[in-house]
């Protein structure tokens, strides 16, 4: 027959002490003797071990194990008289079983801590215990940088954990404790096995210059600039000159031995020790028994604070095992397993054992095939901007068929799409968006509803929309809205486009200048495209007769917007022979649906030249609101 004793302990109220109160399921002396003490025979309901180990899915972990029991309280008390002031929430619970006769010590079947008591009536008392998983749930980072300089960072480092990096993870960021001296750190928990390969902006460095034993060394260590070495002893990376963007590497990272560890098994065991959890409280020979059926390339990288048990059960759940406390407080690892027969067959109608007092169908997911799959985590993601192009990136504007191209170059089509090209060939009528191998994209162009792109239509291909129904849309224009210009039947009439609805998104650009001095040739001004969102109006002077003396230039600048809200507009005046800038003004604020001016006086002394040309430039935040820019300008010799 099989027995239990357990073991509580109390808080005594008035002492504030704990004492031990030892009870047996069996009244029995050869039971109630074990180990030299007394087991008071008051157990009135033999204890109920528990435990979720698995919810149906692999997206949770495991409930820790409890335990719920009955006792004579008036029982206990012969033996326990304190318990007339005992308080039984947190209290320590331990229990073993074993056969009646067997020999002590009995095998402990659980440990834990008292959580609730029952409903209960005198003399019956009812206890549940859930283990204890508090030894569990330690910091795993246990090191922060000092902020004192040299190895412990500086001072805006300071009380910051210190990284830890499990595996070979790829492309992990370093955290850069002595900028003036280029040192960064992967990991620093001990030893590392490698640092394989560094990058800067995702371009890889050289091989390593080599290896130091301490920080000191390698701080004093003579590194050319472009090259690096580490300290794999302290996990530790130095440039030889500051960098120009992110430093990240592919690593091998905590060594045990030596030898950076992969399995996740591994992985918890390492962590284990970081955290500081007895070898006691794992279940080593669980975690071997993990990697051993596969799960042998783990990565982890940790730079925030975590709990060790969380961090052990985000590790082990990808593999489908799950971390689970045991009912005696031991970390250990467990697999669901599907048995292929069953242990047992339950009759609805009660007509076997074990009996089945109640029937209930419940709902069921989705069965489960078992799979394979794995992959290499990129740890640090590069933006666009942080990555480093062998070949310059130039925007070379609108895409042109007979142009040719190079790698780097940048492209807009109709409809707003951008494309870089990437092929190492330049060459040229090789549409964006007909070979991968030549074009990539960039921006997404702008798409009606159906999908369509809206391309800038020309005159003849809205014309070429006769019949068309009343709302097919122009641009971005429908026909409803020029429906002044709509062919009869339908369609827009060939050339209409200056409609009130269409010139709306336009921009209108009048200059007029005014030469007061007879003999200068002053041409007509004009607008051209400068850069990318910039319009200029221009005026080219001749300076034959007149060249290296100083000319004075009076402009008004009046600019119009079709509605919105108000717009910056920056304001340049530019001597193009040289480029000099010889007046400039940032944000100029243009009021929606109003005239707003702009005046601008300077002289210059232009340098000698058969011709010069001032160009005043315009760069608005959103040009296409603006409906109309008129600049007059008054040239004088001074």
């Amino acid at each position: 027959m099989l027995a239990c004793l357990i073991a509580i302990e109390p808080l005594h109220v008035d002492s504030g002490e704990r004492f031990v109160v030892r009870l047996s399921s069996a009244n029995d002396r050869a039971v109630c003797g074990h180990g030299n003490n007394r087991w008071e025979p008051a157990i009135t309901k033999a204890p109920a071990f528990g435990m979720q180990f698995w919810n149906g899915d692999f997206e949770t972990g495991t409930d820790a194990g409890r335990i719920t029991f009955a006792f004579n309280l008036a029982q206990a008390l012969k033996s326990h008289p304190l318990l007339r002031k005992a308080v039984w929430k947190g209290s320590r619970v331990e229990a073993m079983v074993g056969r009646v006769g067997a020999p002590w010590p009995w095998k402990t079947r659980f440990k834990g801590r008292v959580t609730t008591e029952g409903d209960n009536e005198w003399p019956t008392l009812q206890i549940t215990a859930q283990v204890d998983v508090e030894p569990f749930n330690e910091d795993l980072l246990t090191k922060t940088y000092a902020g004192t300089g040299d190895g412990e960072g500086g001072e805006d480092l300071k009380d910051q954990v210190k990284p830890l990096a499990l595996g070979w993870p790829r492309n992990v960021e370093p955290v850069l404790i002595n900028a003036v001296d280029s040192v960064y750190q992967f990991s620093a928990y001990g030893a590392i096995e490698a640092v394989e390969t560094l990058y800067e902006r995702a371009s890889a460095f050289p091989a390593s210059s080599g290896d130091y034993a301490d920080y000191a060394a390698l701080v004093a260590a003579d590194i050319d600039p472009g090259h690096w070495a580490t300290c794999l002893a302290e996990g530790l990376i130095r440039l030889g000159a500051p960098a120009y963007g992110v430093i990240t590497g592919d690593i091998k990272g905590h060594a045990v031995d030596g030898t950076a560890v992969r399995g996740a098994g591994a992985l918890v065991k390492a962590m284990a020790d970081i955290a500081g959890i007895g070898a006691d409280l794992i279940d080593t020979e669980a975690l071997d028994r993990l990697d051993a059926e596969g799960a042998t390339n783990s990565d982890v990288v940790v730079t925030q604070q975590v709990k060790f048990l969380e961090s052990a059960r985000r590790t082990v759940l990808p593999c489908n095992w799950q971390v689970v406390v045991s009912n005696i407080g031991v970390l250990t690892v467990m697999k669901p397993r599907f048995a292929t027969s069953p242990a047992f067959v339950l009759h609805a109608q009660g007509k076997q054992t074990p009996l089945v007092k109640a029937v209930t169908e419940k709902a069921t997911s989705f069965p489960y095939k078992k799979t394979v799959m794995a992959g290499a985590r990129c740890w640090r993601v590069h933006s666009f901007d942080e990555i480093a192009f062998e070949a310059e990136l130039i925007d070379r504007g609108d895409y042109d068929a007979a142009t040719i191209y190079r790698e780097g170059n940048i492209v807009t089509m109709p409809g707003g799409s951008r494309w870089l090209y990437v092929s190492e060939t330049p060459q040229a009528g090789v549409t964006p968006g007909t070979d991968a191998l030549v074009w990539e994209p960039l921006q997404v162009a702008a798409t009606y509803s159906d999908g369509t792109p809206i391309d800038d239509l020309q005159p003849a291909e809205i014309g070429a929309t006769e019949g068309a129904p009343s709302g097919t849309p122009v641009g971005s224009i429908t026909a409803d809205d020029v429906s002044d210009t709509i062919k009869s039947g339908g369609g827009v009439a060939d050339g209409q486009v200056g409609t009130g609805a269409v010139t709306a998104n336009s921009i209108t650009k009048t200059v007029t200048f005014f030469n007061d001095f007879a003999g200068w040739a002053l041409t007509a001004g004009s607008f051209q495209d400068v850069d990318d969102g910039t319009f200029a109006a221009q005026v080219a002077v001749a300076t034959t007769e007149f060249s290296e003396q100083a000319v004075a230039l009076d402009v008004l600048i009046a600019m119009n917007r079709a509605g919105g809200t108000d717009d910056n507009v920056t304001i340049r005046v530019v001597r193009d022979s040289d480029g000099a800038v010889l007046d400039q003004e940032y944000d100029y604020d243009v009021q929606g649906q109003n005239w707003t001016y702009a005046s601008k006086f300077f002289d210059d002394t232009p340098p000698a030249s058969t011709a010069e040309i001032y160009k005043i430039q315009l760069n608005s935040d959103d040009a296409t609101l603006i409906r109309e820019v008129f600049i007059q300008g008054f040239l004088t010799l001074r």
